[in-house]
């Protein structure tokens, strides 16, 4: 099983917000992702002093992290790829194309349109077009393009 810690929260209202952690382990039999959260109780954060109760779901819902969540999820299959067929650490060139097309998402951008860093391979026009406008595209086709660089897994669906 593999486990991911992910915390939740984003800028600024993160600290009027109760902070809470979400754990995802994936079975290896049946690939379905399962959830665990925790309470992170920090001095600075607010959101204990608020009185009332919501659930997790009502509290997630009010942060709108749906499609952050489905983000980490596929995050969490490429480290389980990884780990599967390449166990241990990456090399510096692999760490900075990982980083690159994962989390700096300017510069990936920036490099796919003006230095041509997907030429040779077969993406079409539109999933082009959408890439210089969403992120979440962006960080679809990062994926797959690091599962064909590190791993030489053919880049055929978008």
């Amino acid at each position: 099983m593999a486990v991911l810690f992910i915390r939740t929260g984003r800028g600024p209202a993160g600290c009027i917000h109760i902070r809470k952690a979400r754990a995802i382990s994936r079975s290896r039999e049946s690939g379905e992702i399962r959830e665990y959260y925790a309470l992170i109780q920090e001095a600075h954060c607010k959101g204990f002093s608020v009185k009332g109760t919501q659930t997790v779901g009502q509290w997630l819902a009010g942060q709108d992290v749906a499609q952050h969540n489905m983000n980490n999820d596929k995050l969490m299959e490429l480290i389980r790829l990884k780990n599967s067929i390449m166990p241990g650490p990456l090399s510096d060139d692999q760490s900075n194309l990982f980083y690159l097309s994962l989390y700096n998402l300017d510069e990936f951008r920036r490099q796919i349109f003006s230095m041509k860093l997907l030429d040779g391979l077969a993406v079409p026009g539109p999933i082009l077009d959408k890439i210089r406008t969403s992120d979440d595209v962006l960080l679809d086709l990062g994926l797959k393009w690091v599962r064909y660089q590190l791993f030489g897994i053919v880049m055929d669906e978008f």
